[in-house]
């Protein structure tokens, strides 16, 4: 069967023990990083990051040996912190071989909520079959994997960025490449000082985990983002979120409300190349307004007047209120007793235009008469 291959990425918010670093090697070489120094025990409030790499090979390449650099996780509320700042190396197809796993760094860092993980790739090049070298474009080299994840006292979580390489790596002809990142994260805790048996018990976890993940990634169009509108160009908007400008695709999205600068939606999508790509967007402050005026309205139907009838023309009376004259419609009232200049009347209705547009009337005098 297949494998998916990614990177697997442990994080432990603090100080960040082990840093691994590298260059770039020769197309067809690959200099593995230092074995990552053993981490210290971690209290209640620490936990164990780690970054590790694995992946399928792609027809036509015997390697693809691909350098990133500023693999970082976002904190809720707290901003983007740099686990790996230098560049490090892994060749994506020697790992599809080995059916193995690559660790590039780990550390500590105290517990918290993170929604993702985000790497710069600088560089990808390798072997052809017919051992030609070849260095791939790379359209986009910044990758930002919105992923919600937990880093939990006292364990170690695991993150894997699982690229597949057969859709990132495209043979354009020629023997030209381009790398378009395809991949998902996964996410695995288990405890650093587990036993052998404890061990298996969290590999059991784990499979119950990635059944979770996929349908994490069933749901993944169901993300959703909350910010204020600082630009918007077309269907593009600027949107600040958490701190962080995103760029906005609502080209496809349906948007309730009324867009503008300064207001705050709440937006559902996906995120593509840097890109939040909505699905629905729902502008906060319009839909207030519009509960504002739907209230209004409401309440325009229940005010009320009282005065003298000081004139009748058909359906339009001139009526004193408060001391002031007043034009009153009466053509869709429902009228209780007998109007008449000089009687007592209360109006119930609405005002449109400097007129009392009458829903009801009730005759005062007229209703004593009675």
């Amino acid at each position: 069967m297949r494998r998916t291959g990614g990177i697997v990425v442990t994080l432990v918010m603090g100080l960040i023990l082990v840093l691994v670093t590298g260059c770039m090697p020769a197309p067809g070489e690959i200099t593995p990083p230092p074995a990552p120094e053993e981490a210290p025990t971690p209290g209640a409030d620490q936990g164990i990051i780690e970054i590790r790499v694995t992946d399928p090979g792609v027809a036509g390449v015997i390697s693809a040996i691909v350098t990133a650099e500023n693999i970082s996780i976002h904190k809720v509320g707290g901003g983007w912190i740099t686990i790996i700042p230098g560049p490090v190396t892994f060749d994506l197809v020697e790992l599809a071989e080995t059916e193995g796993e690559e660790i590039l760094g780990e550390g500590s860092i105290a517990t918290a909520n993170f929604t993702g993980i985000r790497m710069d790739v600088t560089s990808v090049s390798g072997n052809t079959t017919a051992d030609v070298p070849y260095t791939a474009e790379v359209p986009s080299g910044k990758l930002r994997i919105v992923r919600p994840f937990t880093v939990e006292g006292g364990a170690k979580t695991i993150l894997t960025l699982d690229f597949d390489l057969t859709k990132s790596l495209i043979m354009t002809g020629a023997g030209k490449f381009l790398f378009k990142p395809v991949l998902h994260v996964k996410v695995a805790h288990s405890s650093p000082l587990a036993t052998s048996e404890e061990e298996g018990e969290t590999e059991q976890e784990q499979e119950q985990e990635q059944e979770q993940e996929q349908e994490q990634e069933q749901e993944a169009e169901g993300l959703e983002f909350e910010g204020t509108i600082e630009a918007i160009d077309g269907n593009t908007w600027i949107m600040t979120i958490e701190g962080e400008d995103w760029a906005v695709d609502v080209s496809g999205a349906e948007i309730e409300g009324e867009p503008a600068v300064g207001l705050q939606a709440e937006v559902k999508g996906t995120v593509v190349d840097d890109t939040i790509v909505a699905s629905e967007v729902e502008i906060e402050e319009a839909e207030e307004e519009e509960e504002q005026e739907q209230e209004q309205e409401q309440e325009a139907e229940r005010l009320e007047f009282e005065g003298t009838i000081e004139a009748i023309d058909g359906t339009t009376w001139i009526m004193t209120i408060d001391g002031e004259d007043w034009t009153v419609d009466v053509s869709e009232a429902e009228i209780e007793g007998e109007p008449a200049v000089g009687l007592q009347a209360e109006v119930k209705g609405t005002v449109v235009d400097n007129t009392i547009v009458a829903s009801e009337v009730e005759i005062e005098e007229a209703e004593e008469e009675e």
